[in-house]
């Protein structure tokens, strides 16, 4: 399915978890496929601006929802590790909720780098 380029909106939203509030865009082609949401993790560069430029011809020729959130360095130092007093599993768990309300069903993540860290260790939460 090929959605043209006019068919797309990217949206920020901020997330509020009991761990802190995450930013993320979404990434929506006009016409949805029926496909679950892909949520991507970026690695330790925190590249999530450059992977929302990457995934929009995906997010278009798929017609499904490309989730980023954005682990500052600041807020998320070891966003990779959920553990201690900054959970970034429990950010998460705030995004896949908010996303329930865009597509019910499930979701799947995808992470390299750290953001696969982070996505193996959410999996065995």
């Amino acid at each position: 399915m090929d959605i043209p380029e006019s068919h797309l909106s990217i949206t920020e939203v901020r997330i509020a978890s009991p761990a802190g509030t995450l930013p993320a865009r979404i990434i929506r082609p006009g016409t949805l496929s029926g496909l679950p949401p892909l949520v991507v993790l970026h690695g330790i560069s925190r590249n999530a601006a450059e992977l929302v430029r990457l995934l929009r011809a995906e997010a278009r020729a798929s017609g499904r929802i490309v989730v980023v959130p954005h682990f500052s360095e600041q807020r998320w130092p070891h966003f990779q590790r959920p553990s201690g007093a900054v959970r970034p599993d429990q950010a998460l768990l705030a995004l896949l909720q908010h996303l329930r309300g865009l597509q019910p069903g499930r979701v799947d993540l995808f992470g390299h780098s750290g953001g696969a860290q982070l996505a193996h260790r959410f999996a065995m939460l």
